[in-house]
């Protein structure tokens, strides 16, 4: 598939200032009913829980889906 993105995350979480973001650069290697691959320029442990938002259409509210890290492959 390997598709372009960039994912935006909320810092706060993660002891950053109330309204920090971070913009990461990501690329959509697969996509299927079990499950979505997932190239992100960051490490993340298995079990770390994500929210993704994709976009539906441009006149349409993003959609988020809930995640979990369930294989760490290195790149």
């Amino acid at each position: 598939l390997n598709v372009g993105s960039c994912g935006v995350v909320d810092t706060h979480v993660f002891h950053g200032g109330p309204d920090s973001e971070e913009f990461w650069p990501l690329v959509i290697r697969d996509l299927s009913v079990g499950g979505i691959g997932v190239l992100i320029a960051r490490r993340f442990e298995i079990g770390t829980e994500l929210s993704i938002e994709m976009a539906v259409g441009p006149d349409a509210p993003p959609r988020r889906l809930t995640g979990r890290v369930v294989r760490v492959v290195p790149e």
